[in-house]
């Protein structure tokens, strides 16, 4: 899945070469949506969230964000996280936008910064694995595509992407846009 997911970022991210309007007016857009993610662990699915503000300065778009992923769907409280953790990351970009009437699509990449708990490699003398601490930095890929019926609102698709030398993120947010174009 994380293979179709980097071909699909590589595919998003080299064909995002669309005119786009030469208006340097400010633009910005805030979006917040949850989703899903895959355990490499555990082979399970998660559940994750994430919200970021959008904004053009001239003719250069950049983003700031912050994307969480939760424990695993229906098994809180339990040992079989053995391996999964809880991951944060802030993030900020650059990229490049297209938009039309009813719809909006965006690539942004950039630099992000990654902390989070996860279970110690062996556990204690009960069993029990320690939780860890950590944080890293990592490269942040983020592709949006939103549909806007309405003036000031859309609603529509994230994917989110992190690698990162503990844990690689990669999401699919269902997602609500609030936007001043």
């Amino acid at each position: 899945m994380k293979i179709i997911y980097i071909l699909g970022m590589a595919l998003f991210l080299t064909n995002s070469s669309y005119t786009q309007t030469k208006d340097s007016t400010y633009k910005f857009w805030l979006n917040a949506g949850s989703g899903l993610t895959n355990s490499p662990q555990n082979y399970s699915i998660q559940f994750n969230w994430g919200i970021n503000y959008n904004f053009s300065f001239r003719d250069n778009y950049y983003q700031a964000g912050y994307q969480q992923i939760a424990r695993t769907l229906g098994m809180q409280g339990n040992d079989l996280f053995y391996k999964d953790f809880i991951l944060r990351a802030v993030n900020v970009g650059y990229g490049q936008i297209t938009y039309g009437e009813f719809f909006y699509w965006g690539n942004f990449i950039g630099p992000s910064y990654v902390w989070g708990d996860k279970p110690s490699d062996e556990p204690d003398h009960s069993g029990r694995y320690n939780v860890d601490q950590f944080s890293t930095l990592g490269l942040a890929l983020n592709s949006q595509i939103f549909f806007r019926p309405f003036t000031g609102f859309g609603i529509g698709l994230q994917l989110y992407g992190n690698w990162n030398p503990v844990r690689t993120m990669a999401e699919i947010l269902l997602s609500v846009q609030i936007h001043n174009k």
